[in-house]
């Protein structure tokens, strides 16, 4: 690196425990408000990559070549010969985990929620099946929506599950005939994929063709669902037709079965490529399930569980060695929570032989959600998670028990119990309600104290958890990242960091608006939401962090400190050329007993931009809280959205010019976490031409 002497105007001052800027002159910076309207033209954005006019919508020029916390650990290849693994397994057709329909053991599920599930079927006895017309199809192709088609398959799933579920409860036989008639519009069904996924591997198509089964994560649930409704009411099915149950197995062997073993051309495979994420366990989970029901030899049997023991080996692969989930805890419960479902039916697959929960990246992985928590309902919501979140407590307690995470489980006790009816859509019946239907009463009645954590370190994550105290509602938390710009449900943010005080939110990670066909395309950088400039980073020489593996970050190091925390990490690799940099270091105190967090921004430039008129840097800092200039220069108030009361303060160089710009959000998604307005913190300066260093402090601190 260049030696870099500063200029006069840039002598370090120490001013109340903190390297300042010292300014050419005295005058007091600017401080501006402007605002603008976040208003996305859904129909718009998904008009643009739809197939009919975007026909190349599905091509990815940026695709990910690899994870960047990809190691080969083949945890469960290496474990487990495939000799052994044949030689453990159980018999075609005994795989019997759960009771009988109508058998005693579902009085487990509390007597309200029974009584709620069995009148909800009741409503669709006699159901009119929704239709999956060619216009429903088409309208994805021609608009990009797919909200039509959700509606009426997200119907028909739910509709059949809830009258499988009441089934289970009842055993009564009276649900039969409707769940015949649900098993059989679906196995009618040319395909079990959505249109978007379609696109995928039919380009321009539109609609689906018997020729060419559609392998994705709908259709798996589908596959599911039927594997469910054959364990439970087979052979009531055959009492009413004999053609019912050979017409499951043959759709579930073809949309599914048989593509899942013959292939392995699928991104969420990783044979190709070392990157995968939730689907590859979320879609696996599914297929041992169809496989376990639906096998017809022990042969075939074995050839379905050995190429799943290989494929979730890849998904293991892909995380880093610390259990971080780099897509966020709102994607954990169909990434390491489908894990779970792997591996408990591995375990009954094998006869109890496959049992990997002792091997510490597994535990870590559980453990991970209890580290990503801030303050009910609160989360750690980089990449594409939710800000607000409710997870799945019986699966985070299965998780815990399985794991032998006492902390884990605790954790999960302190959550509130989802009821079936809590999504608009099924709840995953045999993977999810009926295992946790089992542990119900175990978890209700754990009460070993949560113990949360003051510091937590993911060091291949790269991320770190900072708080006050034990008491998760009190004072200063912290969330700090580096890592690299093509995670997994990726936002551009190498060295993001948020800051919620007393258990609510200060300077956040606004997360992702609504899901549009935008979003998973090649123009998914252009929502302002998934752009650095809208997150806690600054642009730099009007440049901002691209998308790709090798935006990353240099280093990231977090360490315990006598008054609290320090995060330190080097961002220079997350910016393009034309930022200018030859370094930049961004380091976080956290002081405990003082209650103020600093920022220190030290960056060196390649050189000093004589010919343009300087360096320039815009530090953003997003918030929902409303800024407003405080009583002396060189510090904002940061009053509460709903009560007015002046919460915290940022304080900055006095020199430097600030603009507010107020965001009207318009997107439910972003308004469910933040209201209808968040606001966007701009501070400016432009060094003098010549000059290739600055060092910029930054403080928060609560109001006094």
């Amino acid at each position: 690196m260049k030696n870099h002497t500063p200029k006069a105007w840039l002598v370090s001052l120490v001013v109340a425990g903190f390297v300042s800027v010292n300014a050419v002159s005295a005058q007091t910076g600017s401080f501006k408000f402007a605002s603008e309207v976040k208003r996305p033209d859904m129909v718009a954005e998904a008009k643009d990559t739809a197939p009919k006019y975007n026909p190349t919508s599905h091509v990815r020029t940026t695709t990910k070549e690899e994870a960047g916390n990809y190691r080969e650990r083949d945890i469960l290849g290496h474990k487990y010969a495939p000799d052994q693994i044949r030689d453990a397994l159980i018999e075609v057709g005994s795989f019997r985990p759960y009771p009988d329909a109508g058998d005693a053991a579902y009085r487990a599920l509390p007597e309200k929620e029974r009584a709620a599930i069995i009148a909800a079927a009741e409503e669709y006895l006699g159901h009119d099946w929704p239709t999956l017309t060619a216009m429903l199809y088409l309208d994805h192709y021609e608009t990009g929506s797919l909200r039509a088609f959700q509606l009426a398959y997200f119907e028909r799933v739910k509709a059949l599950e809830i009258l499988l579920y009441a089934e289970i409860l009842e055993g009564e036989g009276r649900f039969v005939r409707d769940i015949a008639n649900g098993v059989w519009v679906i196995c009618e069904q040319t395909s079990w994929a959505q249109p978007a996924h379609l696109n995928v591997e039919i380009p321009g198509a539109g609609l689906p063709t018997r020729d060419h089964p559609i392998l994705a994560l709908l259709a798996s649930e589908t596959a599911a669902t039927l594997a469910a409704v054959e364990y439970f009411v087979g052979d009531e099915l055959d009492e009413l037709n004999p053609q019912f149950r050979p017409r499951m197995r043959e759709e579930v062997r073809y949309h599914i079965m048989e593509p899942y073993l013959n292939r392995t051309d699928y991104w969420w495979m990783a044979y190709e490529k070392p990157f995968t994420n939730n689907w590859n366990p979320w879609v696996t989970s599914n297929f041992l399930l169809c496989a376990l029901v639906f096998s017809e030899s022990d042969d075939e049997l074995a050839a379905y569980v050995l190429k799943a023991v290989d494929v979730l080996d890849h998904f293991i692969n892909v995380y880093p060695e610390d259990g971080g989930c780099e897509e966020g805890p709102a994607y954990w419960d169909h990434a390491a929570g489908r894990m779970l479902d792997c591996l408990r039916l591995l375990n009954q697959a094998t006869d109890g032989l496959i049992d990997i929960y002792d091997e510490p990246l597994v535990r870590e992985m559980g453990e991970f959600m209890w580290y990503a928590s801030i303050h009910t309902p609160w989360y750690v919501n980089f990449a594409d998670a939710f800000a607000r979140y409710k997870p799945d407590a019986s699966t985070l307690f299965r998780y815990g028990k399985a794991t032998g995470s006492e902390n884990l489980m605790a954790f999960a006790a302190t959550k509130p119990l989802k009821p079936y009816f809590s999504m608009t859509r099924s709840e995953y019946l045999f993977m999810r309600q009926l295992p946790n239907m089992f542990v119900r009463a175990e978890l209700e009645g754990y009460d070993r104290p949560f113990e949360p954590s003051t510091f937590i370190q993911l060091p291949d994550l790269e991320t770190a958890y900072v708080r006050h105290s034990t008491n998760t509602g009190e004072g200063f938390y912290l969330a700090a990242k580096g890592g690299y710009n093509a995670e997994s449900h990726n936002h551009n943010d190498v060295g993001n960091f948020i800051v919620f005080l007393d258990g609510e939110p200060l300077l956040i990670d606004v997360g992702v608006g609504t899901y549009t066909s935008k979003t998973f395309s090649e123009q998914r950088y252009e929502i302002w939401s998934m752009q650095s400039s809208y997150h806690n980073l600054p642009d730099i020489n009007g440049a901002a962090q691209p998308h790709m593996i090798q935006w990353e970050s240099d280093f990231f190091e977090a360490s315990e400190t006598a008054s609290g925390a320090e995060v330190r990490m080097g961002l220079a690799s997350a910016y393009p050329e034309e930022a200018n940099l030859d370094s930049y270091v961004r380091k976080i105190d956290f002081d405990r007993p003082r209650e103020r967090i600093s920022l220190h921004e030290v960056m060196a430039f390649a050189d000093g931009r004589e010919n343009t008129g300087g360096n320039t840097i815009d530090f953003h800092f997003m918030t929902q809280h409303l800024p407003e200039q405080g009583a002396t220069a060189g510090m904002i108030n940061l009053s509460h959205p709903e009560t007015g009361e002046v919460r915290a303060a940022l304080s900055y160089p006095a020199e430097m010019d600030v603009l507010v710009t107020k965001i009207e959000l318009e997107d439910s998604r972003l308004i469910t976490s933040w209201g209808d307005t968040i606001y966007r913190i701009t501070v400016s300066v432009r060094l003098p031409a010549g000059e290739q260093t600055a060092s910029v402090p930054f403080t928060v601190q609560r109001e006094k």
